[in-house]
């Protein structure tokens, strides 16, 4: 089987320059894609995501996406993507996790996470999904979370959120299933990122405690799901949609253990 091969493809990753996001935009501007790097205030990280995208062999962009304006998608990625208009791949990688104690949750607080890691994604993929349509291939991959699926403390809007992400995929894998275009999950378990730096999430991130919790005994690298995200947004992957894919280590539905 050959490699997987993304040339002539273009690709907009949210959440794009940095920890997961990152990975998966190297790995579709590895694969020979387009990447239009999205991010939200930090350009120097997006700059320098775009120039390593470009030492592995790779094409790769900024672009300014500020997620809270839905309305304002359609003249974003018109501008980006010029006269062609082409948007082949979208990954919808951004999302926010803040803590959220019960009984101190505000509305402002919970519409906030909503509007990031539902409507953000849903809007983004209804700006880009006609195109699709159009050319007759298209690959929309949401990221989601394995808290959703086993539960975490001290998340309610956030395990909430990743739960509506399930179903704005399934209903979009409804809406395009006879067209070409394909929409999927992704699902993380304990990946080693910065989030998981003890210095930001205190002491139960410690080296060794979540490893415990993870069957394949170590923790998950952003590179495990920038890996699926290719091959999901690769011609291998046409006849799977609708689905959640999780790059857990095991950590389900082997265990209901595994979020720190």
């Amino acid at each position: 089987m050959r490699e997987i091969d993304l040339s002539g493809r273009v690709a907009v990753v949210t959440g794009g320059s940095r920890n997961i996001g990152r990975a998966i935009s190297l790995g579709l501007a590895e694969a020979g894609a387009h990447v239009l790097v999205g991010y939200g205030s930090d350009t120097a990280t997006a700059e320098e995501t775009c120039r390593d995208a470009a030492a592995l062999g790779g094409s790769a962009e900024p672009l300014l996406l500020p997620l809270e304006d839905a309305d304002g998608f359609p003249g974003i990625l018109a501008r980006a993507t010029g006269e062609d208009g082409r948007v082949d791949i979208l990954v919808n990688s951004a999302a926010i996790r803040p803590r959220q104690v019960l009984g101190t949750v505000t509305s402002a607080e919970w519409d906030e996470v909503f509007a990031i890691n539902v409507r953000a994604p849903f809007f983004l993929a209804q700006t880009v999904i006609p195109g699709m349509i159009s050319r007759g291939y298209g690959r929309v991959i949401c990221i989601g979370g394995i808290s959703a699926y086993i539960g975490q403390t001290d998340r309610p809007a956030v395990i909430a959120s990743k739960l509506a992400v399930v179903g704005v995929v399934r209903a979009l894998a409804f809406d395009t299933a006879k067209t070409g275009v394909t929409v999927n999950a992704v699902v993380p378990g304990t990946i080693d990122t910065e989030r998981g730096e003890v210095a930001r999430y205190g002491a139960q991130r410690a080296e060794g405690s979540r490893e415990s919790n993870v069957p394949l005994g170590r923790l998950g690298r952003p590179e495990d799901v920038a890996a699926m995200c290719c091959f999901l947004a690769s011609d291998y992957a046409g006849y799977a949609t609708g689905q959640e894919f999780f790059v857990s280590g095991g950590s389900h539905p082997l265990t209901s253990r595994g979020v720190g």
